[in-house]
């Protein structure tokens, strides 16, 4: 069993988050065998490689070795699907990855209840990493007091919008419930669906949205309260979250239909969105660099932009960044030597080009490390919306405006039940009652099983 820091009162992210992207783990997740030589960092990674993807990892560790010119690094592809079980395998054998990559806290948990995650938090003060790594990110790769991860990506979730169409219309971005509403109508009088979204390709996607409408309807705060099982998951707010969600659904206004919505693939609903079938898509920080595949390319000459995700009741104030740790980096503890793989860890923290890389090679769907960072470092061919976007919830961060995705802060029955069950609500085969009711035995068990990740404090109430 384990537990983790579940609060800093007074004060304040299998894919990966969403089950989009396995990107983060492209640089931190550098690893190499227990039985490598010293100063030897080998990469296990997805095969067939991307190749920004390589470049991005050869031309990041470069620059490690200039400084570390006794360091090596050594890349092994494998096929995606075979890269988590391998790892696991090979830590309960004693082997293992140098830099143990996991999706998110909610696999460090039992990583560390292993002993295979060395403690880091001797590192993180001696390096500083306590000083641009968000307290909030750090409180997630906390088990037991000790830092035994560190955040390898985050993101928030956020509304895209058809720029173009918008402005052939005369829209605006909504911001709040009535102006969300009015234009929901406007657009479905013009055959325009709302929301584009569908999950033909991964199922589990549709708790994008109910972890867009806990935290726009209920709030943050409950949410938070209900983590930590000082509020009920079966209580009014997560009901009436749950109630939007079908209501949404019923009207056609996300994917058009329930019925569309699950035969559409990732790529239906891109290109919905980008042709301007529909106007506005809710999706996480990774889909900023997916979306130039669809706009401006093969013909297609809109324009996207995004805007924070606008509350839906009285409750939740504006300007509220819902935060995921789209993977985590731990050190091996079964190493003979953990301080090469510590001093590249640590490297990458603490240098701007190494955080953006990914995203600066334009790797589909890298997002940046979740440090704080100087705008005028960032790589010159970065898109300036992602800059503003990761400036902004710099800023969320500094003010605790932030909230929480299932697929970060959820412990694994409360995950397993919303990915099993939210199909069921949207089919009416499940009341919201039902729902949040079964949400909040779910809860409970991981409640007594110290099974919930870190829950970092919200300002936004």
């Amino acid at each position: 069993m384990f537990t983790r820091t579940t609060r800093r009162r007074g004060r304040r992210i299998a894919l990966t988050a969403a089950a989009f992207v396995a990107v983060p783990l492209i640089l931190a997740g550098c690893s190499g065998s227990s039985s490598s030589g010293a100063g030897v960092i080998e990469l296990w990674a997805a095969a067939p490689p991307d190749q920004a993807q390589e470049a991005t990892i050869r031309a990041s560790f470069d620059g490690f070795t200039k400084t570390h010119p006794d360091s090596e690094l050594k890349i092994t592809f494998m096929p995606a699907d075979a890269v988590a079980e391998k790892q696991r395998t090979a830590l309960a054998a004693g082997q293992g990855p140098s830099i143990v990559g996991a999706a998110g806290p909610s696999t460090v948990g039992p990583y560390a209840e292993a002993g295979y995650l060395a403690d880091l938090t001797d590192l993180v003060t001696k390096e500083g990493l306590d000083k641009k790594i968000f307290p909030w990110a750090l409180e997630a790769g906390t088990v037991d007091g000790k830092i035994v991860a560190l955040p390898s990506a985050y993101e928030s979730l956020v509304l895209f919008y058809n720029k173009t169409l918008f402005d052939e219309h005369g829209w605006q971005p909504p911001t709040d419930r009535a102006s969300l509403e009015t234009l929901a109508g406007q657009m479905e009088d013009e055959g325009i669906i709302p929301f584009a979204g569908g999950n033909a390709d991964y199922r589990a996607v549709v708790e994008i949205t109910l972890s867009a409408l806990l935290n726009q309807v209920a709030g943050p705060g409950y949410i938070h309260d209900a983590l930590l099982g000082e509020a009920s998951w079966a209580d009014k707010p997560c009901v009436d979250s749950a109630a939007t969600m079908v209501d949404y659904f019923d009207k056609g206004w996300i994917g058009g239909s329930s019925e569309e919505y699950f035969t559409k693939g990732f790529g239906a609903v891109y290109q919905d969105f980008a042709s301007g079938a529909a106007g506005m898509l809710i999706s996480g920080s990774y889909d900023f660099t997916q979306l130039p595949a669809y706009f401006g390319a093969d013909g297609n000459t809109s324009e996207w932009d995004w805007v924070p995700l606008p509350p839906l009741s009285d409750d939740v104030p504006a300007n509220v960044f819902p935060l995921a740790v789209g993977g985590t980096s731990s050190v091996n503890a079964q190493l003979s030597d953990t301080g090469p793989t510590e001093s590249f860890l640590a490297w990458q923290y603490t240098n701007d080009n190494a955080a953006w890389a990914s995203v600066a090679a334009g790797v589909d769907g890298a997002t940046p490390l979740p440090i704080d960072f100087d705008p005028a470092q960032v790589p010159a061919n970065v898109d300036p919306r992602i800059v503003e976007h990761y400036t902004q919830i710099n800023e969320a961060s500094a003010e605790n405006m932030v909230g929480y995705v299932t697929y970060t802060s959820f412990g694994p029955k409360s995950e397993a039940f919303v990915v099993t069950n939210t199909e069921k609500l949207i089919t009416d085969d499940m009341t919201p009652a039902d729902f949040c009711g079964g949400l909040e035995s779910a809860s409970q068990e991981d409640i007594a099983a110290g099974n919930v990740p870190s829950v970092w404090t919200t300002d936004a109430r």
